[in-house]
């Protein structure tokens, strides 16, 4: 190598290279023009270079920025502000339209396929949309509702959080909304409100018993014979016993929705659980209408289980099993092994009264749900001894299910595991 001429490659973010020129012509030296020139060009190259570095960075940048908006839960339409045309949407926004929204849409094409309306029922102007405010004058909007009426028949209430995008030079370039399907909220506040109303109905209910009973005891020409006076007492006792159980379930589902529910297992037999579960049902107002049938052998493994409430839900099980069936017929209790992926003891709960209807299957142990029919006996209940069931089941790492035809009748079936020591695992 005759002659050898190197100069770095400098840019913002410090250097970026070398230029290395070896050899030059006519085996001369490298001069100080020579070098001028070269530096020029490490320039350029820096140059080029740079604009490559932050090409890409953007690129990655508006990556993240994809991804983002794709992954949220809520709906995300970015539009521009020459012509409203649709820049960046995403899934959420594909399933809360019915459809895609292709980059370069038409504000006319994405406007004229819903009809938007406002909690009272009118139609928005379209110049009234948040999205449209924001890319006419910079308006700001936040949880706006609106209603979202598809061509193939849906509603879905929005809230609406709508900003300008400035560029540069402070124009609006852009506007971005955001949409959040509120179908679940209003789903919660309906239930909260039917929830509150129950709970008023079902408190005032035994309470005007109670102060009825107890007002006509305290009048001075009341009932003075002692048979009318105990059938009061009684009935003031049942009455409280309602209210017991009832403030008794609300304060248990508040506990289990915090993950609060005491559970205390132990090595136990589900024959004794059933068998005092039994007793406890017999002394209740249904106790004593139907015959039971019980089938619990004590040959079967023992459980890992709080007994407690492992006899509530055999108790609250029978008891819908009465209430919704004839006084006089059979309901019937069986517990059995289950080797299937592990050893389980099943237990069914067996009733011959009106069954559920098909609808319904799917719902009795949601909070709050009450069947439809009106052909059981007593009160409603308060719609949660199944859904606290089915948390103690589940705290068990067992499930419950039904089995049920309209006419024929119920099986209320939950499976718990068999205690490992005593199946010789």
């Amino acid at each position: 190598m005759d002659s050898m001429l190197g100069v770095p490659i400098v840019g913002e973010s410090g250097v970026l290279g070398n230029l290395y020129l070896t050899n030059k012509s006519g085996k001369k030296e490298f001069d100080e023009h020579d070098q001028t020139v070269v530096e020029a060009f490490a320039q350029y190259a820096a140059t080029a270079l740079e604009n490559d570095r932050l090409r890409m960075e953007a690129e990655e940048e508006r990556g993240r920025i994809r991804a983002m908006i794709e992954s949220s839960a809520s709906a995300v339409i970015v539009a521009d502000a020459r012509d409203g045309r649709v820049v960046l949407s995403n899934s959420e926004t594909t399933r809360i339209m019915g459809r895609p929204l292709q980059a370069g849409e038409s504000r006319d094409e994405y406007e004229r396929t819903v009809v938007y309306r406002k909690p009272d029922g009118s139609v928005y102007d379209t110049s009234e949309l948040p999205l449209q405010q924001a890319l006419r004058d910079g308006t700001v909007s936040r949880g706006v509702e609106v209603i979202f009426n598809l061509p193939d028949g849906r509603e879905i209430p929005t809230l609406v959080n709508a900003a300008p995008v400035y560029g540069e030079d402070g124009e609006i370039s852009a506007a971005i909304a955001i949409f959040e399907d509120i179908t679940a909220l209003q789903e919660v506040e309906r239930v909260k409100a039917e929830f509150l109303s129950m709970v008023s109905h079902d408190l005032k209910g035994p309470l005007s018993g109670i102060k009825s009973m107890a007002s006509a005891l305290l009048l001075e020409h009341g009932p003075r014979d002692i048979e009318t006076i105990l059938e009061y007492l009684a009935s003031i006792d049942e009455e409280a016993d309602r209210m017991t159980e009832l403030v008794g379930n609300l304060v248990d589902m508040s506990r289990i929705e915090a993950n609060a529910m005491p559970m205390d297992p132990e090595i136990c037999h589900l024959a004794d659980i059933t068998e005092e579960s039994i007793r406890r049902f017999n002394r209740s107002r249904l106790g004593g209408q139907q015959r039971i049938n019980v089938d619990v052998p004590l040959e079967l493994p023992e459980v890992y289980a709080d007994y407690d409430q492992i006899g509530r839900v055999i108790t609250n099980l029978l008891s819908n099993a009465s209430k919704y069936s004839s006084q006089g017929t059979e309901i019937s209790i069986k517990s059995y092994l289950h080797e299937d992926n592990g050893a389980n003891i099943i237990t069914d709960v067996k009733d011959s009264g009106i069954g559920i209807p098909d609808d319904e299957i799917d719902k009795i142990f949601d909070k709050f749900y009450r069947v439809t029919t009106q052909r059981g006996r007593g009160r409603p209940g308060s719609g949660l001894g199944l859904a606290i069931c089915r948390s103690i089941i589940e705290a068990h790492e067992g499930r419950i299910w039904v089995e049920s035809k309209p006419g024929e009748g119920s099986t209320f079936h939950f499976s718990i595991p068999a205690s490992v020591v005593s199946v010789g695992i």
